[in-house]
């Protein structure tokens, strides 16, 4: 059974991604709400990284230079590094945090 983290780290992660096509949705047909939805998805976005960022330097088993591309790639290319993330790495980095 997968950790409540590791939970809360899915939800985030597809909360923002749905927002972002609210968001777009209501931008394209002038729907009122637009921009709650994307602070959501912000909100969202950002939970994900702070939590994914922690895991990987809470991991004994990653490198120092895996850290740092793993920080700067999430925070300039977070929705190609989440998927990445979620699905390549997660079993090795959760395994090893403590």
């Amino acid at each position: 059974m997968k950790n409540s983290r590791t939970i809360l780290m899915y939800i985030t992660f597809v909360l923002g991604y749905i927002c972002a096509i609210a968001f777009a949705f209501f931008k394209i047909l002038d729907y009122p709400f637009g921009i709650p939805v994307i602070i959501l998805g912000f909100i969202a976005t950002l939970a994900f990284i702070i939590l994914a960022i922690y895991e990987v330097f809470k991991s004994s088993k990653i490198k120092t230079y895996e850290k740092i591309i793993w920080t700067v790639c999430l925070f300039f290319l977070v929705n190609i590094t989440g998927i990445i993330y979620l699905i390549v790495r997660k079993k090795h980095i959760i395994s090893t945090t403590v």
